[in-house]
């Protein structure tokens, strides 16, 4: 597991935060293929699984305590973090950017 970063109590927030995010993977992954198979087209966006994936290991690999505890609505619900992948990449297809407190979508989308 990756050493957080970040002051004493950013920490403790974020290691609960991410200790929800795991808690909630598997109900938060069939809300977000439901929401994907209805939202998004597959051909355009790619496939559910591999976009899963990614968002996963993207979540699970940060170490930034501040970024955790910014975007904890989009980590302890993954449904809804995960909702903006494929937004982004819609966005990245148009030629847009995402708003600044999503660029990491957009890095997920691009499989950074």
């Amino acid at each position: 597991m990756r050493e957080l970063k970040g002051s004493e109590k950013q920490i403790a927030w974020a290691e609960k935060i991410l200790a929800k995010f795991e808690e909630n993977l598997e109900s938060g992954k069939a809300e977000a293929k439901e929401n994907f198979t209805t939202m998004f087209d597959a051909d355009e966006v790619g496939e559910f699984d591999p976009l899963w994936d990614r968002f996963v290991a993207f979540m699970r690999n940060c170490d930034n305590a501040s970024f955790i505890i910014d975007q904890r609505h989009n980590i302890e619900n993954p449904a809804v973090g995960f909702d903006y992948v494929p937004m982004a990449i819609c966005k990245i297809i148009d030629g847009e950017e995402m708003a600044y407190g999503l660029k990491w979508a957009e890095k997920i989308a691009r499989g950074e």
